[in-house]
């Protein structure tokens, strides 16, 4: 490759065109809850819908360091679906980016020797995964930036050969602990009382279309981690047969022994 086209490339992934910001595109990044210590994953979407054909594009997205930990180590890797397939449905001719703690920057250039650009549309260009590394309550923000990398990378679009600034709209992350929610062990159809209707509610949620409980743990009945037709055998039983009861949480609402927040997401008889 000859050097003119290494400069091309160069200035289209990593040098800022100093102009106002253009409406016709867009950098957003998602907004999303997480709580304390697990991951949450951030895409990052561009829409040119309102533009031309684009030729390349190039980005920061930052974040502070002491709320989250990026987990890429490879910026190439972080490249989404509108991004992996902008070359005619192949990747990109070039692709730069760095992974630093406050964050990660992309340059890319669809085609080195035009053939082929980005209609206008909207997509996810990256995606990156982080650790949520605040406490209950905590917020924090993620935003296009222009200040990673060695030159800085400049957030810019491509387009004739010019540089354009996109319009860019910040993410936020918050941090919160979720909610063990309390329920009825075997009250499927969460109507506050176990009897043949919740073995007929499981039956016809598994086998029937019908709909599901937004509760695991209470349609659970016979406390075996999963759901399943045995869960109906076992309230029939207890209702008709002489069976066992349910384990607590029964009759009254509570908390099952190391429940966890997704083992209950609501339930209507447990305000």
């Amino acid at each position: 490759m000859n050097h003119k086209i290494l400069c091309s490339v160069a200035t289209l992934a990593l040098v800022l065109v100093g102009t106002s910001a253009n409406a016709q595109y867009n950098l957003s990044i998602d907004s999303a809850t997480a709580a304390p210590g697990d991951t949450v994953t951030l895409a990052v979407t561009l829409d040119s819908s309102a533009g031309d054909n684009l030729q390349g594009w190039s980005y920061g997205v930052c974040h502070d360091s002491s709320s989250l930990t990026i987990l890429a180590s490879d910026a190439n890797s972080l490249l989404g679906p509108l991004a992996a397939t902008a070359n005619g449905g192949s990747a990109p001719d070039f692709v730069q980016g760095t992974v630093e703690a406050g964050g990660y920057a992309l340059g890319v250039v669809i085609s080195l020797l035009g053939a082929n650009t980005l209609p206008p549309g909207s997509g996810v260009v990256s995606s990156a995964d982080y650790t949520n590394d605040m406490p209950d309550g905590g917020s924090t923000t993620v935003s296009i930036c222009d200040t990673l990398g060695t030159p800085p990378v400049a957030s810019v679009v491509v387009v004739g050969g010019a540089s354009l600034a996109p319009t860019t709209s910040d993410g936020t992350v918050t941090s919160v602990q979720p909610t063990v929610v309390a329920h009825i062990n075997g009250d499927a159809n969460q109507d506050n009382i176990v009897n043949l209707a919740d073995g007929i509610w499981i039956l016809n949620y598994l086998y029937q279309g019908g709909p599901g409980g937004s509760c695991a743990a209470a349609d659970d009945a016979n406390d075996d981690g999963g759901v399943d037709a045995a869960d109906a055998v076992y309230i029939i039983q207890y209702q008709f047969l002489g069976g066992a009861a349910p384990a607590a949480p029964f009759p009254d609402c509570g908390l099952a022994a190391g429940q966890e927040a997704e083992d209950c997401l609501s339930h209507s008889a447990c305000p």
